[in-house]
C-alpha cells in the first residue's frame, strides 16, 4: 500500500508540474498582450510615475495577503475596495507626497498599519515591502502581481448590479493598472529593478529600527 501513496505522490506533483506550466504559458500570453508604453503614453514618463507603481504593488499584495488570493476571495467587490482603499494611485491622492520612494514607502507603510489596527490588513508592512521589493526583482513579477489586480477588477465587473459610479471606478482602476503594465514590460527600461528592489529592503530595515526605537524609548 506504500507503493500507492507514492504513486499518489508523484502523480500530485506532475498535477501541480502541469498546472506551474500551464499558469507560466497563459501569463506569457497575457504579457504578450500587454499595449506598447508609447502608444499609451507620448511622452517620457516622471521619475515619479514608477513611485506610484510601487504604490500600486504594496496595494496588490496587501489585497493577496488579506483576501488569500483571488481564487479564494469569497467577495470581488470587497477585494477591490481593499485594493483601491491601500492605494493613493488608484485613489488618485497624496500623489504629491509620492516624489520619492522613500515618501512613497513611508506612505504606504503607515496606511497599512493604521489599517491593521482596524481588521483591514492582516500583514506587518515588513512583510509587503518584502513582497513588494521580490517582485521589483524583474518586470515579470511585476507584471504578474498588476495582472492579478487586474483579473481581480475583472471577476468584479462580472458581478451584477454594479452601481455606474462603481463600473466607473472599476474602469479607472482598470486603466491605471493597463499604464503600469505598459510601463513595466517597456523596453526602455523605464524602472532600475535590481536597485528598486535593494533600496525598499534597505528601507524597509532602517525604518523597523528608528520605529522600534521610538516605542522602546
Amino acid at each position: 500500500s506504500n507503493g500507492g501513496g507514492g504513486d499518489d505522490h508523484s502523480k500530485q506533483q506532475q498535477q501541480q508540474q502541469q498546472r506551474k506550466r500551464r499558469s507560466e504559458k497563459t501569463l506569457d500570453e497575457r504579457l504578450l498582450k500587454i499595449k506598447p508604453f508609447a502608444s499609451i503614453c507620448k511622452r517620457e514618463p516622471h521619475s515619479s510615475t514608477q513611485f506610484q507603481c510601487i504604490d500600486l504593488l504594496y496595494a496588490t499584495v496587501w489585497m493577496l495577503r488579506l483576501h488569500h488570493g483571488i481564487d479564494n476571495a469569497k467577495d470581488y467587490s470587497d477585494a477591490v475596495s481593499t485594493l483601491y482603499m491601500a492605494s493613493s494611485a488608484f485613489q488618485g491622492t497624496n500623489l504629491e507626497q509620492q516624489q520619492s520612494l522613500e515618501q512613497t514607502l513611508i506612505q504606504c507603510a503607515e496606511r497599512s498599519t493604521k489599517q491593521m489596527e482596524l481588521g483591514q490588513c492582516n500583514a506587518e508592512y515588513q512583510i509587503l515591502m518584502e513582497d513588494v521589493a521580490t517582485l521589483c526583482q524583474n518586470p515579470r513579477l511585476m507584471a504578474r502581481a498588476l495582472l492579478e489586480a487586474k483579473e481581480l477588477i475583472r471577476h468584479a465587473k462580472k458581478q451584477k448590479q454594479q452601481p455606474e459610479q462603481n463600473a466607473t471606478k472599476l474602469r479607472m482602476m482598470q486603466k491605471k493598472l493597463d499604464f503600469f503594465l505598459a510601463l513595466v514590460m517597456d523596453k526602455q527600461g523605464h524602472i532600475d529593478h535590481a536597485q528598486l528592489s535593494q533600496q525598499i529592503r534597505e528601507w524597509a530595515n532602517d525604518w523597523k529600527l528608528e520605529s522600534d526605537d521610538i516605542r522602546l524609548g
